[in-house]
């Protein structure tokens, strides 16, 4: 898809399958979700709910509603200038080996989790592929929630919550051993 797309109201978008972006593919466009849900989908490459590829410096936001995947990574932003927020509903990985937002080519602080935008993910919360980058974490009321095993989620808001682990030429949030956390009931 090229162009602008507003989701919102109470439908969803489920049970695709593409490449790229198994629900929806984004491509040099702007996209803007306030409700709604997409979820169920799978794609063959990356972003099995959402795939954003773009050279624009236009932002993508997730104000409301459930972006969901269970596998591979929910949301895969590959760009040089746009900023990726969540900043309401939930971005949710259900997969321990998948990624909820993983980010390609961009910027230090181009993923945002701000207001009361939530993402969880059993795996790895935000990854950044280019080496050196790292994630500063939810801002305002945003939230990151990881859950590890069979161990119950912890939520996380500041920087003391959570430390950042360096993967194979990635930045990944996740807990300390298990701990650091507060436990989320």
């Amino acid at each position: 898809m090229s162009g602008t797309a507003q989701i919102g109201g109470s439908g969803s978008n489920e049970g695709n399958e593409a490449q790229n972006g198994g629900g929806v593919h984004i491509s040099d466009g702007i996209f803007n979700m306030d409700s709604g849900s997409i979820t169920g989908n799978t794609a063959g490459n990356n972003g099995w709910a959402v795939y954003v590829e773009s050279t624009f410096t236009q932002n993508v936001e997730i104000q409301g509603g459930l972006v969901a995947a269970q596998g591979g990574d929910t949301v895969h932003v590959d760009s040089t200038g746009l900023a990726f927020t969540v900043s309401g509903g939930a971005v949710m990985q259900t997969d321990p080996n998948g990624n909820a937002i993983y980010s390609v080519g961009s910027d230090a602080d181009k993923v945002q989790i701000t207001a009361k935008g939530t993402v969880y993910s059993r795996g790895k919360a935000v990854v950044y592929e280019d080496a050196g980058l790292t994630f500063p974490g939810p801002t305002d009321a945003g939230l990151i929630i990881l859950q590890t095993g069979d161990n119950a989620p912890y939520k996380a808001g500041t920087n003391t919550d959570l430390s950042p682990t360096p993967g194979t030429a990635a930045v990944q949030w996740a807990l300390e051993s298990g701990t650091g956390g507060i436990r989320y009931k």
